[in-house]
């Protein structure tokens, strides 16, 4: 499973989802609006997020 740009609700709703599923997906990032955590549209995760993931399981690409 795949998830485009990094917004917020990828941490907030489809992470603990996949969690209890026991399953892992991929976030494809945008990396600007990463660093700048918005990009008119919405609000996307920030580094120490995307570092949290990492760390528990989450694979990323760009």
């Amino acid at each position: 499973m795949t998830f485009d740009d990094g917004w917020i609700d990828n941490l907030e709703v489809a992470w603990p989802l996949l969690q209890q599923a026991n399953l892992r997906a991929t976030i494809f990032l945008v990396r600007d609006w990463v660093v700048t955590g918005v990009n008119g549209e919405g609000e996307f995760m920030r580094p120490l997020d995307v570092a949290q993931l990492s760390d528990e399981g989450m694979e990323f690409g760009a």
